[in-house]
């Protein structure tokens, strides 16, 4: 992307049910920006921690208004006991609402 528009950049985050065995893995995502592709990327946008206790599907929308020309989705897990399984999409379109479902 070279601007967002006027209204922003709406980035949807699905994440399908877990059915991992994990009583203590957490998952973090957040959408970060450069003005290069090898450059330094900074946080934009995070969204709520998913742990072993959130079984069901989410579904995250956030807006942002950046300048950066690349974006990136980042998934971090801290912990380590067991598996927590999730599919994730990760989309950037325009002209959603900020919600959580």
């Amino acid at each position: 992307i070279s601007k967002c528009p006027a209204g922003g950049l709406s980035i949807e985050v699905m994440a399908s049910a877990d059915t991992g065995t994990s009583n203590d893995r957490v998952h973090t995502i957040t959408i970060e920006g450069c003005d290069t592709v090898d450059g330094t990327y900074k946080i934009v946008a995070t969204f709520p921690t998913l742990t072993y206790a959130d079984t069901t599907a989410k579904r995250f929308v956030r807006n942002i208004a950046t300048q950066y020309k690349f974006i990136r989705s980042v998934i971090t897990l801290t912990n380590s006991n067991g598996t927590l399984s999730r599919f994730y999409k990760i989309s950037a379109t325009v002209g959603l609402m900020d919600k959580v479902a």
